[in-house]
């Protein structure tokens, strides 16, 4: 999926507009800083709002970042001061593609889930859990299946725009209940974020290993 190379000009103008800062503060929400961790790994993380927050937050752990696109990537480095620059590992590559022999006590998957067909959602769960540390945590954030017409209009829209372009893989939300338990991944937190008329929108669950 190389859609977003098309759409990473306008990705964060885009979300700023229509969701304001609630994307930012749902992938945000669990990144606390008594988690401490050494090695984070984030995938997909846009214009890099969530890997200049790590850096802030985490000032001596080390992160990989993987994401398909060459433009969003590109955006995310400018972000990085030149100090940080050592701190971070670039990947453009599709997760499937990417290998490593590193584990990690963070890994990251900021609104990735709702982009993948079925299997390929299990498989990115498979390949998260063999490489996270046994005591580690996976934090998935992610828009909810909230009935509410208004949010069920705005989700649907967003799956028109980015199949478009190609960005997507699928014209609707997982089942995270189900693919968490499929794949033997405990909820150890669960939070919805939104209000108004974007109450509950937004949800990010910290998962561990069953």
């Amino acid at each position: 999926m190389n859609g977003y190379n098309l759409i990473a000009r306008y990705y964060l103008f885009f979300v700023k507009l229509v969701f304001g800062d609630l994307l930012f503060k749902v992938q945000t929400h669990f990144l606390t800083k008594d988690i401490d961790p050494q090695q984070i790994l984030i995938v997909g993380g846009g214009r890099g709002e969530l890997l200049s927050f790590c850096l802030n937050q985490y000032p001596t752990t080390r992160i990989t970042y993987v994401d398909s696109s060459s433009k969003m990537i590109e955006l995310s480095e400018k972000r990085v001061s030149i100090q940080d620059q050592k701190r971070i590992d670039f990947q453009c590559k599709s997760i499937f593609e990417w290998d490593t022999n590193q584990t990690f006590d963070l890994v990251l998957l900021p609104f990735v889930l709702d982009l993948f067909s079925e299997i390929k959602c299990h498989a990115l769960l498979r390949k998260t859990k063999a490489i996270l540390h046994k005591e580690g945590s996976l934090i998935v954030a992610d828009f909810s299946k909230n009935p509410a017409k208004f949010q069920k209009a705005l989700v649907g829209l967003m799956y028109l725009l980015f199949n478009s372009v190609g960005a997507t893989e699928r014209s609707k939300l997982p089942e995270f209940y189900a693919l968490f338990a499929a794949e033997q991944l405990s909820i150890f937190k669960e939070k919805k974020l939104g209000l108004g008329p974007y109450q509950d929108l937004v949800l990010t669950f910290q998962l561990t290993l069953c």
